[in-house]
């Protein structure tokens, strides 16, 4: 694609005339399949540049797996705690009187 080759041809341009190590990373269309890439490039001499490609869309795939999980944990978590809270709240009371139930007065005075 035209505006993917134009982006990585500006890269390259800018390696080559500050002479600086540049990592990038790109996104592709490869045989109809988004890919991303790190690209590390160093330019050799005036002539020559270094290029090391490394895909890392498998990585990411995996980050976004384990961000949606670690979402689903925390509402999970915020769930079990807040149903936490009721239980502790309302244990061994009756829920119309906010009285103890009398097996809970009965535990409550054994321990005195």
């Amino acid at each position: 694609r035209p505006d993917e080759t134009n982006a990585l041809r500006r890269v390259e341009q800018t390696v080559m005339a500050q002479r600086l190590p540049v990592v990038s990373e790109h996104k592709l269309e490869i045989n109809g399949r988004r890919r991303e890439f790190t690209v590390a490039r160093l330019a050799l001499g005036q002539d020559f540049l270094l290029s090391v490609w490394h895909e890392i869309t498998e990585e990411r795939q995996r980050e976004a797996h384990l961000r949606r999980a670690l979402a689903q944990i925390e509402q999970q978590q915020g769930s079990m705690e807040q149903a936490r809270r009721e239980l502790e709240r309302g244990s061994g009371r009756d829920e119309v009187s906010g009285l103890y139930m009398r097996a809970q007065f009965e535990d409550q005075l054994l321990r005195e």
